[in-house]
């Protein structure tokens, strides 16, 4: 399978292997407070994602809220749930001024996935402003484990990366005549073990009442800096 990278790099052969995989060490290898990584963009700005909360759940695993801050942008902050070799959960999310309260966490990724399968998910909540609810929320996302390649980034070099591709969706309906909101995104990632995500590819459609209203097409990121669960991390 020929995989074509967005970062400006010849495409390599990817490997899948038949069996799922476990992708703990990848997309959760842990966190502590205070962890920060340092991504630099195709448009010139620095992304930089900072752990602020580090809470252990009952029996295995962890919950973690990170921020993330692209250039002058209102910050995001999201809560993700990992059980190790299990599933990780969405929690809630915050855009700007506008907060996604969902109820029960739902199962979002597998975190043993088999390659070339394609995964879905669905989290619904509350949307809320200014401490008032505000419509109806749903998150939405489809995820595949693509294969493995090397990668060279501006950033650095990895022998061995996991692709990933993920569409999500945020949907919020407005309540007594307000607007309806929409955000879709497709994601391309890599990453590695024991490191996390070392580059992504990120495309965003914005909709007002089915009406697009902004897009931002082809940003790339690649890792400059990290810290995981305290340590430096190359």
């Amino acid at each position: 399978m020929t995989v074509a990278s967005p970062l400006g790099i010849p495409p390599e052969t990817a490997s899948a292997a038949d069996a799922r995989v476990d992708l703990t060490g990848c997309l959760a290898p842990g966190a502590a407070v205070g962890d920060v990584r340092v991504f630099d963009t195709s448009q010139g700005s620095t992304l930089t994602e900072t752990v602020l909360d580090v809470q252990p759940r009952r029996g295995k695993g962890w919950t973690a809220t990170v921020q993330a801050q692209l250039a002058s942008y209102a910050p995001t902050v999201r809560e993700t749930i990992a059980k190790p070799g299990r599933s990780m959960m969405l929690g809630d999310v915050t855009v700007g001024d506008l907060s996604i309260e969902v109820g029960r966490p739902r199962r979002w990724y597998p975190l043993e996935a088999a390659p070339g399968r394609s995964y879905t998910a669905e989290v619904r909540g509350r949307a809320v402003k200014d401490g008032h609810k505000v419509g109806d929320a749903v998150v939405s996302g489809v995820w595949q484990l693509v294969g493995f390649e090397p990668l060279t980034t501006p950033g650095g070099s990895y022998s061995d990366t996991a692709h990933i591709t993920v569409e999500r969706t945020i949907a919020v309906n407005g309540r007594r005549g307000a607007s309806d909101f929409k955000q879709e995104s497709d994601v391309e990632l890599w990453c590695v073990d024991g490191v996390g995500i070392v580059a992504a590819s990120y495309t965003f459609r914005f909709f007002q009442d089915d009406q697009l209203v902004g897009e931002v097409n082809d940003l790339d990121s690649w890792l400059v800096s990290a810290t995981v669960q305290g340590a430096t991390v190359n």
